[in-house]
Formats: C-alpha cells, structure tokens, sequence
C-alpha cells in the first residue's frame, strides 16, 4: 500500500506554495530523509517540482526512464517523464497561502513536506492523520510534536498568534 505525501516550497516573498505529489514511501523514515539529505539546493528543489508529480522520490532527479522498469533506482520516478503523462495533468501545484496547502493536502496525503528557505533554510513535514509535525533529521526516524502548538496554524485554519515558518 502506498504512502503518499506532497512536497512543497514555501515563498516568503509571495506566501505562497508550490507542491507536487508523490505516490511511494512519503514517510519521514523515506521521502524525509531523502529531502533532508538531498534536497537542500533550492536550485534542486526547483528542478524537482518542475518534473511534475512523482511516482517514487529519488536521491537524484535523475534521467527519463521506463516508468514500469527503471534501471535507475536512485532516481525520482515522474508521471509526466518517464510514464508519458500530459504535463498539464501532472505538473506541479500552486497553493496561495499555507493554509491552502495544508488542506488542500489533507483529503490525499499522509505527509506534507514543506521546504522553508529564508533565515534557518529546512524541511517540515506533518502528518495529516495525527495533525503533528514531525521531526526529520537525517540521521533518525524522526518524533512528533504537537501540530498547532508549533504555531504555524491553528486548528481553525488560520495562523496562529505566535506564527511563523
């Protein structure tokens, strides 16, 4: 069974986000870890979302290969790239707030990853089943925390008074 997540970049200029989909392994002990380690370049973030939706995330961005036999396993896997998919259909998704990337995500995904690039550049990541954050690190399977006391929104939808990314 699949464990979808949605990884996104956060715009501190616009407050927007941009997101994309991706089908396998989006638990923080896989997909959290491969952004973690891998996805710190905001070039390299850019050149992920722009592929599209994703079947697998990979360590690289990699080539366009057999979706249904990559001989790549390293890479990222694309609807779009390597399956054939209409861009249109697969491309990534632009979110106006936060909040709309929260809950645009939580009728889909059990993982919402967000990169946040301005003053301490990281990865967040919630769990939209529990409603927590949950901790990455490279190095551990990460814990949760309370979701709305890490003050980015409230149980409501909106932002909390002490938010912040």
């Amino acid at each position: 069974m699949a464990t979808r997540s949605r990884i996104g970049l956060y715009d501190p200029q616009t407050q927007t986000v941009n997101s994309i989909y991706c089908h396998w392994d989006g638990y923080p002990e896989h997909n959290g870890k491969i952004l973690v380690k891998h996805y710190t370049d905001i070039n390299k973030i850019h050149e992920l979302l722009n592929l599209g939706d994703l079947s697998v995330l990979g360590e690289e961005i990699g080539v366009r290969t057999d979706f249904n036999n990559p001989h790549i396993t390293e890479q990222c896997i694309a609807y779009s790239r390597d399956r054939g998919e209409r861009y249109l259909d697969v491309c990534m998704t632009k979110n106006e707030s936060l909040q709309e990337y929260i809950r645009h995500s939580d009728s889909n995904e059990e993982y919402v990853y967000l990169y946040v690039p301005n003053g301490n550049p990281h990865w967040k990541c919630y769990n939209t089943s529990t409603g927590n954050v949950v901790s990455i690190k490279a190095n551990n399977e990460g814990t949760e925390t309370d979701f709305w006391s890490d003050g980015d929104c409230d149980p409501a939808g909106g932002y909390g008074p002490h938010s912040h990314i």
